[in-house]
């Protein structure tokens, strides 16, 4: 799902069912920002929650990967404020 299995198991193994919904949730955040360019701070994230280092990066490059469609490239710029509104109409 996304890349998440190159993430492998972390260290803090979540229990139960809001432990795994919260872990989900900060991935797919982990995940915006490095679609929004922010790496550090995902890493920050993933470390947080456990995430090996070397595996951390096999998932961003990954990411990086996929993201690189003139689609999203133009929805970074429109959340970054670089397309003005008038261009969306």
């Amino acid at each position: 799902m996304y890349g998440f299995e190159l993430l492998k198991d972390p260290d803090h193994k979540p229990v139960g069912k809001m432990s795994n919904e919260a872990m989900r949730r900060y991935l797919e955040l982990a995940r915006h920002l490095v679609f929004m360019g922010k790496d550090s701070e995902a890493v920050d994230i993933l470390e947080t929650l456990g995430y090996e280092s070397k595996n951390i990066k096999k998932f961003i490059k990954q990411l990086k990967k996929s993201f690189k469609t003139e689609e999203n490239k133009n929805i970074v710029r429109l959340f970054k404020g670089k397309i003005g509104n008038d261009c969306l109409q």
